[in-house]
């Protein structure tokens, strides 16, 4: 039995560790990981042959072998920098020990692309613009290992290893290997790669390979880690648990929860606080064990959401009250979830809130890290955590082979404007024709048009399933159309009554400066009433924000409530935060809001219908947004107008919600709903074409990377007066400890914003002097002028 060879480290040494991780043990742990990993995704037909996860595994037990160069192995124990690839020079043990023609390119391949692309950028890319010349620099400067004793060492070892867990290796060279064979081979094996891959669209099905590189990358990280996959049923027993809790308060399963669990792909449209998400679940319970079966695999379910909000209530939610273990929360803020939820449970019964500590950063960052690499089978996230992968490339390419064989549940798809709604549709066409996917959709609104866009998405069987059809709905709303914008005196006075009733009222505007006036005007008329006042927007801090979503669940929380006051927000109250109003006041806006906003008031319907108060909003135009005029500078002035002129004709009815899918279904069917069609039908297409043809699957995509992120309008900030705390956080601890800690300072701005301060560059963060207030958030900015070098004054 050959040797472990514990003087070659893959790994510099763990914290207060004198030793690195050998090379051979992480190379057994990478191809160890990669059968659980196939059992997780079991088949998919067309997508690999018989030899496909052999050369996978094989790709994850060779792909560090270039670490032997002792250049490497100064670096990993003197943080000297190397300059060369190790990837590159573990293509000579893959031509040592691999003669199969086919699985020999794919080895190559996925051992080569394994943290860069193959060509592209020369600053990122493995091949060199002058390929040959360089190719035989390259050569020249690999060392390979102190001796010829060590390379037969470790090749021997690599065989060893290869034949216990039956992978076909050729042993027939190793009796006399050489350094320079393996420099040879390394030679070898670039130029037919770049052969196969230099131009891109020349290779036609490039899918199979995204994929080759995603598990072989995925096994990697699982290993570096030394993380686990988990691999039990994450639903088990779900739809067990809601029939026996709804029968202890005399209720049963409703016709549309039951129709749910049968669907295929699942469209799920019902009001507001009538059992989706339940039905979204148990549809997920039992399309999960079907794929399990069909597909021999053990599919991950994805509950997607548009905002970080309802990400963070909805993964307490699972775990708390419907008892689904093992959630992963997978968003942009995860960190401070967890490090918040860390905070919370050492606070329990005190007053006092403690502040968080590294070792609380280094827990929440550990549960962090097991989400990205792909622990749990069950995860809360946003659509842009799973369009990463789309980018394919070392990065993200795991991304996309842990969706293969899945189940997706979004909810509210409405959320989408059309160009991000495109991009998500093309990954659902990829997902559900080509990956194995499940695809449940979860909305209260709707249109018809877009059920036939989705319906034509999936080309595959779409259950549609009809909460509103067949039931009588307790009528849960009265709707009031009001004088005046929201902030009118009149509005005002209107508002100020129900507080002086003892009511609990939620007030919605559309934009922040209108929901500081509002509550300026009105938090001191709740408080003098007794009850509680809470302002709700996007411009806090990651910890004020955090606090405020917590306090406004326990005083006006669907199951908890028991509170008079006042709610102030903006849209962000709108999606699957489970809160419950007796009264609303609103700004206009487009239909599928005000909806989402009704169903925040009266929500069991167990009280006499609710009025919900609309007024018209204010058409302006947007700061730098040329001519074009927004219903209070955010929501598209023609829908809203449409939806508008649609309420005139219902002011002091109460509604009966499928009604209201019939304006819905009129706003969409006019001019404005072609428009809308096409740009949604536009951006799906595009995103296909440049994104998802991976006919050049090992090329750069960054610049993909880049202009996808471009869409997103929003950065962090911090405010001048947190800049001593923030560089103090970020000081302590390590690998990320201090970055979380000081990310409880950060506040999302808006881009055009972000030139009222300036960027640090020493930590990379853009610093407004502010006017702020942990109850208020951020009220304004001070604009800075600083002047550039070179500037005529």
């Amino acid at each position: 039995m050959t040797e472990d060879l514990p003087h070659l480290w893959a790994k510099s040494p763990a914290k207060e560790a004198t030793t690195g991780e050998s090379l051979t043990e992480h190379s057994a742990r990478t191809s160890a990981v990669v059968p659980l990993i196939r059992a997780r995704i079991g088949v998919v037909d067309g997508i690999w042959d018989e030899s496909w996860w052999p050369a996978v595994q094989l790709a994850a037990l060779l792909h560090d072998g270039g670490k032997i160069d002792p250049g490497f192995q100064r670096q990993v124990r003197t943080n000297t920098r190397w300059g060369l690839r190790h990837e590159v020079l573990s293509l000579g043990f893959v031509d040592l020990l691999v003669t199969d023609q086919e699985v020999r390119r794919r080895v190559a391949a996925a051992v080569v692309t394994h943290h860069r692309p193959l060509h592209g950028d020369a600053t990122r890319s493995i091949l060199p613009d002058n390929l040959s010349q360089d190719q035989q620099a390259l050569g020249q400067a690999f060392t390979v290992a102190e001796d010829d004793g060590t390379v037969r060492a470790l090749a021997a070892w690599f065989a060893d290893a290869a034949a216990r867990v039956g992978l076909p290796v050729d042993r027939s060279r190793l009796g006399g290997l050489t350094r320079d064979d393996i420099r040879a081979g390394t030679l070898t094996l670039l130029r037919d790669l770049a052969e196969d891959w230099w131009y891109p669209g020349t290779e036609q099905g490039g899918l199979p390979w995204v994929l080759l590189q995603g598990v072989v990358t995925m096994a990697d990280h699982v290993a570096s880690a030394h993380g686990e996959l988990l691999t039990g049923e994450p639903l088990r027993g779900y739809g067990d648990r809601v029939r026996v809790r709804l029968a202890a308060a005399g209720h049963r399963l409703t016709r549309a929860q039951e129709e749910a669990t049968a669907a295929h792909h699942l469209l799920l449209v019902s009001p507001t606080g009538s059992g989706k998400t339940e039905g979204g679940l148990l549809w997920a319970e039992a399309a999960w064990r079907q794929v399990a079966e069909q597909r021999n695999a053990l599919p991950r379910v994805f509950y997607v959401l548009p905002f970080l909000a309802s990400i963070n209530a909805m993964a307490l939610r699972l775990q708390e009250e419907d008892g689904v273990e093992d959630v992963g929360v997978l968003h942009s803020r995860a960190g401070m979830f967890h490090l918040n939820e860390l905070i919370e449970a050492r606070a329990a019964g005190s007053d006092d809130r403690p502040e968080p500590t590294v070792d609380d950063a280094a827990t929440a960052l550990d549960h962090v890290n097991a989400s990205r690499t792909h622990r749990e089978l069950f995860r809360v996230t946003t659509p842009y955590q799973l369009l990463r992968a789309a980018f394919g490339g070392p990065g993200d390419s795991s991304t996309l082979a842990d969706t293969v064989n899945s189940v997706f549940l979004f909810d509210e798809l409405h959320a989408y404007e059309p160009r991000r709604l495109g991009m998500l549709l093309a990954m659902i066409r990829l997902w559900t024709q080509e990956l194995g996917g499940r695809v449940g959709v979860l909305s209260a609104t709707l249109p018809e048009r877009f059920r036939r866009i989705l319906r034509d998405t999936i080309a595959g069987r779409l259950d549609v399933v009809d909460g509103f059809a067949g039931v009588r709905h307790t009528p849960r709303h009265r709707l009031r159309i009001g004088g005046g914008h929201l902030t009118s005196p009149e509005s005002v006075d209107r508002i100020a009554a129900d507080l002086h009733a003892g009511q609990a009222v939620l007030v919605v505007a559309n934009n922040v400066a209108d929901a500081l006036d509002l509550y300026d005007l009105l938090g001191p008329v709740a408080k003098e009433q007794g009850g509680e006042a809470v302002l709700l927007h996007s411009r806090f801090r990651n910890c004020d924000r955090a606090q405020k979503e917590k306090r406004i669940l326990e005083l006006f929380g669907t199951d908890r409530r028991s509170s008079r006051g006042l709610l102030v927000a903006t849209q962000v109250v709108e999606v699957s935060l489970n809160v419950d109003f007796d009264v609303l006041h609103t700004s206009g806006a487009a239909l599928e809001a005000l909806l989402q906003r009704f169903g925040r008031v009266n929500r069991r319907g167990k009280r006499a219908p609710a009025s919900v108060w609309v007024c018209e909003p204010e058409y302006r135009r947007r700061r730098g947004g040329g001519e074009e005029t927004w219903a209070d500078g955010v929501y598209d002035e023609v829908p809203t107008r449409l939806c508008w002129a649609a309420l005139q004709n219902h002011d002091g009815e109460t509604i009966d919600e499928a009604d209201a899918q019939q304006w819905l279904n009129a706003i969409y069917d006019s001019p404005w709903g072609d428009t809308w069609e096409k740009e949604v039908l536009v951006s799906q297409e595009r995103f296909d074409e440049d994104y998802l043809d991976f006919r050049s699957p090992f090329a750069d995509r960054e610049g993909l990377r880049k202009e996808f992120f471009a869409t997103f309008d929003g950065v962090e900030a911090i405010l001048s007066d947190d800049l001593a705390d923030y560089q103090a956080d970020r000081r302590q601890g390590e690998k990320g400890q201090g970055a979380l800690l000081a990310s409880r300072f950060l506040l999302p701005l808006p881009v055009h914003l972000s030139s009222s301060g300036h960027f640090d560059r020493r930590h990379g963060i853009t610093v407004i002097n502010g006017d702020y207030h942990p109850e208020l958030g951020l009220k304004g900015i001070v604009r800075e002028t600083r002047y550039q070098p070179g500037e005529i004054l």
